[in-house]
């Protein structure tokens, strides 16, 4: 089995997820025998995947920087460079970042009343039946909907 080594830089806002030894540099660095995805990776440095915005990979022998997805397995030595939400504008600008920016409409069904009045006082649009009628609520709104599970506290998002 092969081992090979895994630099990971942590911008300076992630850092305070890191263990106390790791924060001052912002780098760790781990030893992999396997294919991994390198959302699996970050997660075992204590950073949460849903903090992370941009991926930057670098290989060991080479100088060109590409930005990778949650999913990409990391298989040869490497460096990554992660940043926080937002990543700097100017770290590869035309990549697509990870995170979702803004969110303009919301659904909510059942047991999160409470959770739909605080939206719509914040002054988010968001719609609220007691019975499980996302699917017709949603039929009336004319933007893409990602379904979220409850225990994110929301039962839908539209973006």
């Amino acid at each position: 089995m092969a081992i090979f080594e895994l630099e990971l830089r942590f911008s300076a806002d992630l850092t305070t997820f890191l263990r106390s030894d790791s924060r001052d540099q912002g780098l760790v660095r781990r030893m992999l025998t396997e294919k991994t995805a390198v959302k699996d990776v970050i997660e075992a440095c204590g950073v949460p995947h849903s903090e992370v915005d941009l991926i930057v990979a670098v290989e060991t022998y080479g100088t060109e920087r590409y930005a990778v997805h949650f999913g990409w397995p990391v298989q040869i030595p490497m460096r990554l460079e992660i940043f926080g939400v937002p990543a700097p504008a100017d770290v590869l600008p035309q990549t697509q970042r990870l995170q979702t920016r803004t969110w303009s409409r919301f659904v909510a069904d059942g047991h999160l009343g409470k959770l739909a009045r605080n939206l719509r006082l914040l002054g988010l649009d968001t719609a609220y039946e007691e019975t499980p009628a996302i699917a017709e609520c949603s039929r009336s709104w004319p933007l893409k909907i990602e379904l979220c599970s409850p225990a994110t506290a929301v039962s839908s998002c539209i973006r």
